[in-house]
């Protein structure tokens, strides 16, 4: 590939190139030339005894190692560059980034854009779920792995740390792959620091896998899994080594600088925390190695940090701070050590470094005349090349070229022609899946022998495959000679599911749900949905799978047989509360859905269900009743949906919307409580989130329904309570709508619609208020027609406001609202006694 490109380095340190023939701004320079601010000079082996004259070394710490960026950032600003990062722990995150050629601005900037609070999680980005992903069931209490003998598996951590290998290839591996995974060609040389629990030594990473090497060095016990890597099983540096300054000098380091951002020993008042007391056994011992590596130490930087704590993600910008203002005060003392140490080697380096500054990339800038690199030359240059610029790596991603190593440079008549052939790549390798198939994988990660090598795919590849949900890990990862290798960890497919929460309408309900989630190696689930409780039950046998034909787009399928059975309750007079039982209604039926998932926020399926309907005693089980399909109380249903759903989180949703339509169709049907008439039958929900004042959130929310003929009473629409959205609203016989101010199902209509609006603010972490308006016109389908044959019906106009509080606990959200309809000029007489709403636990 041959460009020629026009430079110019204005004022914003951007370098502009000019494509020939489509005349855009296109293609990339030099990367990670050293800037203007150079390093301290290399000193060769030859030279000194030294390998490095300057080794950072960077301390664990959580969220408090994140003060490491401001000490970068005074270091830079005063010319102060390392030529080795020693790291560990979080410390091992920043100083990779800066290893790899990133500017602390740049490491901040990162360090913002990522929700830290999902690394101590194992769920997926919900922007990589297919809309059906979404929509899974999510409120259980525990989750059961079960090995091939059927014993359980007990978790090691309470993550697999997934977000490190989500968040961080795309920035570390295009360096990493220019330097040959060698990290001594990195722009900074670096070293990552882990710990060996089998042989409780300290493992320091010089070259191979950055992204395993941070992801080990960062596994804090019981937070992260281990990692088993090459025959170790890796957990974090800070157990052997918070500290690592004794890495450092072994790498022949001349002056160590150290970063101190570790936390204190808990004081004797705190240690009635049994949290608090655990911590200080494992630190004990990690206090005395951390003590030896200070002393070893030539000057220790120690932000004031007091009152952070190491899980502390919200003042990301104060603890930078902090750490900028204590490098500041060190600056002095580490420039006067580095002059002794250029002095002292000075006659012997001074007339090469006054030529040439070798970077790690085989490039070579020499300080007078010209460029050479590889058989190219640039002539006469009017000024040095700087630092590739944040605009510059943007300018390289969105063309394919992160990847790309240079082949020669040359300068003539003022253009810069660039020689380099665009990465592609040539091999694939799949490393762990046993049962999953090699086809679900390349598809599901989108990535192909012969497609360009860049970083944005390796992202959205890993991203994918762990959205599936049937690996624990997920990591792609690059060698030399454009190979790829997807390393996945596979869950363990047969799992136990179970959870319990209750309400004041349902009260007491409970589940568990059996499955085994991987059939043929094709990602197929079969499930068994067992809930039971004091008024409702639903069991349901499913079947359902994703077929991907792409990273974007996939078939879906989902055969589902189910029985139900709800407890039908009457007020016997108006004036009493107190409700009767009038019976049982049992509901039986098998419904097929297939659809299309397009992107990650549209399905639309179509299908059938059967549904067989009888009331029985209330003392009898549902296992009592037939479950056959006879033609009497039977209704055969038609439907399509269309689902769209671009939520950033459930329940507690702060922006995107979501909007589901169905259309269905309805044969024959006889002893519903309706006619037998065919009917059509529509309704919709649209909803849109906002949250424009940071805590502030706002629902804005219209339902509608509308039909072709009177509805049986199980098809009606019913309005009424606070109760949440339930995940297996196909197999519950009464289609319930939340209206403040009324009990459950307390008013049916054919046809109706809904606007809702309600306010959320976040008094803190995982408290909410919430304020609520319902409005709503309602008509039985002879009302909605009499419209136009003048015949004396008004629709029914509920106006209901209420407010709440929702507490969200390990074991789900608590909810207590109260609610109260109110009158107003089409409905005066709308007064209601005042109602209080309580749910706990998870919907399912």
């Amino acid at each position: 590939m041959k460009i020629s490109l026009k430079k110019d380095i204005n004022e914003y340190g951007i370098i502009y190139f000019a494509r020939r023939r489509q005349c855009q701004y296109f293609f990339y320079f030099l990367f990670a030339l050293l800037s203007a601010t150079a390093p301290a000079q290399t000193v060769g082996a030859s030279a000194a005894p030294h390998k490095y004259d300057f080794a950072l070394v960077l301390s664990g710490g959580g969220a408090r190692g994140l003060a490491q960026i401001g000490v970068l950032m005074a270091l830079e600003e005063a010319g102060l560059r390392p030529d080795l990062v020693v790291a560990v722990s979080m410390g091992s995150i920043v100083g990779a980034l800066y290893a790899c050629g990133y500017s602390p601005a740049e490491i901040l900037e990162f360090a913002r854009s990522v929700d830290w609070g999902r690394a101590s999680t194992n769920a997926s980005s919900r922007d990589a779920l297919f809309v059906n992903q979404k929509a899974t069931p999510k409120g259980h209490l525990f989750d059961i792995r079960l090995d091939d003998n059927l014993r359980p598996v007990l978790p090691n951590a309470i993550s697999s740390g997934q977000l490190f290998y989500e968040a961080l290839p795309s920035k570390l591996l295009p360096a990493l792959h220019r330097a040959g995974n060698d990290f001594d060609k990195l722009p900074v040389s670096l070293r990552v620091s882990a710990t060996n629990l089998l042989t409780g030594d300290q493992a320091v990473f010089s070259h191979g896998s950055l992204i395993t090497a941070i992801r080990a060095s960062c596994s804090a016990p019981l937070a992260f899994s281990p990692v088993d890597f090459n025959g170790m099983f890796l957990a974090d540096g800070g157990l052997t080594s918070n500290i690592p300054v004794r890495a450092a000098l072994g790498e022949k380091a001349a002056f160590v600088v150290a970063v101190d951002v570790t936390s204190p020993l808990w004081k004797r008042d705190e240690l009635s925390n049994p949290v608090h007391l655990m911590e200080q056994i494992v630190s004990i011992g990690v206090e005395r190695n951390k003590q030896d590596d200070k002393r070893s130490a030539d000057i220790i930087i120690k932000p004031q940090l007091h009152g952070f704590t190491n899980t502390d993600f919200n003042r990301i910008d104060t603890l930078v701070e902090r750490g900028y203002q204590s490098a500041l005060a060190a600056v002095p003392a580490i420039r006067a050590k580095l002059a002794k140490i250029a002095a002292d080697t000075a006659e012997s380096t001074m007339d090469t470094m006054s030529a040439v500054i070798y970077d790690k990339f085989g490039l070579i800038l020499l300080k007078a005349d010209s460029i050479s690199v590889n058989t190219g030359m640039i002539a006469n240059p009017t000024t040095d090349i700087g630092v590739i610029s944040p605009q510059l790596k943007n300018i390289l991603r969105d063309n394919r070229l992160e990847f790309a190593v240079t082949d020669s440079v040359k300068m003539i008549n003022g253009a810069l022609y660039v020689f380099s052939g665009r990465p592609v790549i040539s091999q694939i390798q799949i490393f762990g899946n046993d049962k999953t198939s090699n086809r679900l994988l390349l598809t599901a990660g989108g990535i192909r022998p012969g497609a360009p090598l860049e970083s944005a795919a390796i992202e959205r590849g890993v991203r994918s495959l762990y959205a599936t949900g049937l690996f624990e890990s997920v990591r792609i990862e690059t060698e030399p000679g454009e190979r790829v290798n997807i390393h996945v960890e596979e869950k363990k497919y047969l799992r136990v599911r179970g959870g319990l929460r209750y309400d004041e309408y349902h009260r007491a309900e409970g589940f568990v749900a059996p499955a085994y989630e991987n059939l043929l190696g094709q990602g197929i689930t079969s499930a068994l949905h067992l809930q039971f409780g004091s008024r409702k039950e639903k069991y349901a046998l499913d079947l359902s799978t994703n077929t991907l034909f792409n990273l974007n787009f996939a078939g879906s399928g989902r055969l589902q047989l189910f029985t139900a059975r709800e407890r039908i309750y009457y007020r016997p007079d108006t004036n009493v509360n107190a409700d009767a039982v009038l019976g049982v209604l049992g509901k039986s039926g098998v419904s097929l859905m297939l659809g299309s998932q397009i992107g990650k926020s549209v399905a639309v399926e179509g299908g059938a269900k059967i549904e067989n309907f009888q009331i029985v005693e209330s003392s009898r089980g549902i296992f009592d009743n037939d479950f056959g399909f006879g033609f009497r109380n039977s209704l055969p249903y038609f439907l399509m949906r269309l689902n769209i759903d671009t939520r950033d989180a459930a329940p507690f949703t702060t922006s995107g919307s979501r909007h589901i339509v169905t259309a269905g169709m309805a044969g024959e049907v006889i002893g519903l409580g309706g006619t037998e008439e065919e009917f059509i039958k529509i309704d919709g929900s649209f909803s849109r989130y906002f949250t424009p004042w940071n805590r502030h959130t706002i629902l804005t929310q219209v339902l509608t329904g509308w039909t072709s003929a009177t509805l049986p009473d199980v098809e009606k629409f019913y309005l009424g309570g606070a109760i949440p959205e339930q995940n297996y609203r196909d197999a519950d016989i009464y289609n319930i709508i939340p209206f403040m101010g009324m009990k459950p199902r307390s008013i049916s209509s054919d046809i109706f619609g809904l606007i809702h609006l309600e306010y959320r603010l976040a008094l803190r972490k995982n408290l909410y208020l919430t304020a609520a308006l319902d409005w709503a016109r309602l008509w039985t389908y002879e009302e909605f027609n009499s419209r136009y044959s003048n015949n004396d019906f008004s629709p029914k106009n509920p106006l209901g406001a209420g407010i709440g509080l929702t507490y969200q606990t390990p074991a789900g959200p608590i909810r207590l609202s109260y609610g109260q309809l109110i009158p107003h000029r089409n409905d005066p007489d709308a007064l209601s006694e005042p109602m209080f709403y309580f749910s706990a636990g998870y919907d399912f």
